[in-house]
């Protein structure tokens, strides 16, 4: 199977918590208009846009230039901790 037509994978339910692993708990269908929207048949949610979360995709973000600052501290604490000055 090519990657452009493996399924894409669904999130987690923004509502339930309700997640696939393969019990086709969420799906992907086609309204009327032929829109793809996603369904919950755990709490019978809908959505548009599932997987599409910009809190965490912000958050997710934060948290990795977070993680780089850290590494920076770290890395001159333990060059002062030598003896090493910053400023030299």
């Amino acid at each position: 199977m090519d990657n452009n037509n493996e399924k894409r994978k669904l999130k987690q339910c923004p509502f339930c918590g309700v997640t696939n692993n393969g019990q086709n708990m969420i799906v992907e269908i086609y309204d009327e208009e032929l829109y793809k929207y996603t369904y919950c048949f755990n709490c019978k949610s809908s959505s548009y846009n599932w997987n599409v979360r910009h809190i965490e995709t912000l958050l997710n973000a934060e948290i990795e230039q977070l993680k780089k600052d850290n590494q920076l501290l770290v890395k001159q604490i333990n060059k002062i901790k030598k003896g090493d000055l910053l400023w030299k």
